[in-house]
């Protein structure tokens, strides 16, 4: 799944200030229908509900940051493991 970019999200921040219809900017930016109202909810202010696209970037970024990772089987891990 690919995220959304800055210049995406910018486009969005400009089409929604001029009215334009979330499939109609989905279009524009070449993402799913969905994927509009989605980022919108997602990531506009708490407070005032308002879309900024500083804050949406920050706020997509903490999500990754913060998200569980994937640890591999190291060596180290693979020490601490009895096989039998």
């Amino acid at each position: 799944m690919a995220h959304l970019v800055l210049s995406q999200r910018y486009e969005i921040y400009y089409s929604q200030k001029q009215g334009v219809s979330c499939t109609d900017m989905a279009k524009s930016i070449s993402v799913h229908k969905l994927t509009i109202p989605r980022e919108l909810r997602r990531n506009s202010d708490n407070r005032n509900g308002i879309y900024k696209v500083v804050l949406a970037q920050k706020k997509s970024e903490g999500r990754q940051f913060n998200k569980l990772k994937y640890i591999g089987f190291t060596k180290e891990i693979k020490g601490f493991v009895i096989f039998g």
